[in-house]
């Protein structure tokens, strides 16, 4: 899919979306109450501002990032940068 700029606690870093799934609002007639509310989902590959991954050179990002907890910031950040570029989507 696509690959945004992000930073980890500062660090200028990658973020490599490989999977996103957006389902609006569907209000009080959706068939589920998370349909009635609509959700996101997304999975993506952290990878250091070269494009190393995890499993090479950027595992030290990776434990920046569970060791701080910084997920939720990473997810914001690769969000706004997919509303910044949603004609791609």
């Amino acid at each position: 899919m696509d690959t945004f700029k992000i930073t980890v606690d500062g660090i200028p870093a990658l973020a490599e979306l490989t999977s996103y799934i957006n389902v609006p609002p569907q209000g009080r007639w959706a068939d589920s109450d998370v349909d009635c509310y609509g959700y996101t989902e997304m999975e993506y590959d952290l990878k250091d501002r070269k494009g190393y991954p995890k499993n090479g050179d950027a595992k030290w990002l990776y434990k920046i990032a569970f060791d701080k907890d910084l997920w939720s910031d990473i997810d914001s950040q690769i969000e706004k940068a997919i509303e910044d570029n949603i004609d791609r989507f």
